[in-house]
């Protein structure tokens, strides 16, 4: 199957591929036996993962920035026609799909409800500056405001939401109370597109300008930060290596510029550990 989508084209050895019908600018996603593409100018595309045959097309009017998500044969897409839809996997068909007044850029938030799925939600950030609680059947069952544009997918851990703004804000909500402020952050720097990277200590965001924070998970306030005088715009990631028989945990931070491609810290923001260039 492909594995990789340039220009429009499958890049692929397998001889059986075809030619992706569009863009795509976010990661593909697998599901029983199938290939989802999101396309950057318009529509979803479900391919045969093993022949890359096209199945069907579920047309948008707008592009598709970020990867859907799937859930016991239901795709929930954001699109940036403003439109969070909700796509039978198996054949092509909208269930439902709702307007929340500005383009969505990121993908949504799957919560299962701790297996009860009455409980199950959707949560999704929108450029109409507001972050939004659904059910499963699209209903808006609580929001937020933000400062700014929300341009990545929410983080949840201890029933506490995560969300961060291209104004730079970091926000805590409570989701056991209407999606209320527990508390807020303005780092004072540039935006911050990537989500954050949520510990049991800290809360872990890294703005446009370069600046990694490591903020009190229970208050927000700033506990270390290291500069790195570069562009961050992808996402953060943890990673668990070996030294010395020793599992340590660092942050990987990618920035634009090449001599900074990555960046390893400590994850309690101890120090740096080395730096990749190219």
């Amino acid at each position: 199957g492909c594995m990789t989508v340039q220009s429009g084209a499958c890049v692929t050895d397998n001889p059986m591929a075809s030619e992706v019908a569009g863009k795509s600018m976010t990661d593909m996603v697998v599901d029983d036996g199938k290939v989802f593409i999101a396309m950057s100018e318009h529509d979803l595309a479900a391919y045969d993962l093993e022949t890359f045959n096209e199945l069907w097309v579920f047309e948008t009017e707008r592009g598709l920035w970020a990867a859907p998500v799937i859930v016991d044969g239901v795709i929930y897409t954001a699109g940036m026609d403003h439109q969070l839809y909700a796509v039978d996997a198996q054949y092509g068909q909208e269930l439902w799909s709702k307007d929340l007044g500005g383009a969505l850029a990121s993908s949504p938030l799957y919560y299962d409800g701790d297996g009860n799925a009455d409980d199950a939600r959707l949560y999704v950030g929108s450029f109409g500056r507001k972050v939004f609680e659904l059910n499963m059947n699209g209903e808006v069952l609580a929001e937020y405001e933000t400062e700014n544009w929300v341009w990545s997918t929410p983080v949840l851990f201890d029933d506490i939401l995560y969300v961060t703004d291209l104004s730079g804000h970091v926000h805590a909500l409570d989701t056991q109370n209407g999606l209320s402020l527990i508390w807020k952050v303005d780092t004072g720097e540039e935006g911050i597109r990537p989500s954050p990277l949520v510990t049991d200590q800290y809360v872990i965001v890294a703005t446009q300008g370069g600046i990694i924070y490591w903020l009190d998970r229970a208050t927000g306030t700033s506990q270390v930060q290291h500069d790195l005088e570069a562009e961050i715009l992808s996402e953060l990631l943890m990673v668990d290596v070996t030294v010395n028989e020793e599992v340590v945990t660092l942050l990987i931070v990618s920035t634009v510029k090449a001599d900074k491609t990555l960046v390893a810290f400590t994850l309690d923001g101890g120090g740096q550990r080395w730096i990749y260039g190219r």
